[in-house]
């Protein structure tokens, strides 16, 4: 990969990467750091792994590293709707496939505070 030397280089490194993305696919983003697998997030890859199985042509999971949410880990962010989901548990797997396949959100998963919902990251 060629070294990217400014902001301007990265913003276009990136902006090619979002042009290749397969538009008809979703991703999930797993935050995988250090603070993700003290948190749970190899148990919950595994448990992501299964609960796509089948539908690898419409999802695909991602790990990456910390999300800088650490304090709400194991969290992912769904491609493209970067929805944000926090604090997932394994069991938590099928029902993130399922609201990704059905444009739902999982409501207990979303940040919220005084009430208000929070349920995409940008």
């Amino acid at each position: 990969m060629t070294r990217l030397d400014s902001i301007k280089e990265f913003e276009e490194f990136y902006k090619k990467i979002i042009e290749n993305q397969d538009s008809k696919k979703h991703i999930i983003s797993l935050s995988s750091g250090t603070c993700g697998h003290a948190s749970g997030s190899i148990e919950v890859e595994e448990a992501l792994k299964q609960a796509v199985i089948g539908y690898e042509d419409k999802i695909d999971l991602k790990l990456t590293g910390c999300h800088g949410f650490c304090a709400v880990e194991p969290n992912i962010i769904i491609f493209p709707e970067k929805i944000f989901y926090k604090n997932l548990k394994p069991e938590d797997a099928p029902n993130v496939i399922q609201s990704i396949l059905k444009g739902e959100i999982i409501d207990n998963l979303v940040i919220s505070e005084n009430g208000t919902k929070y349920n995409y990251i940008d």
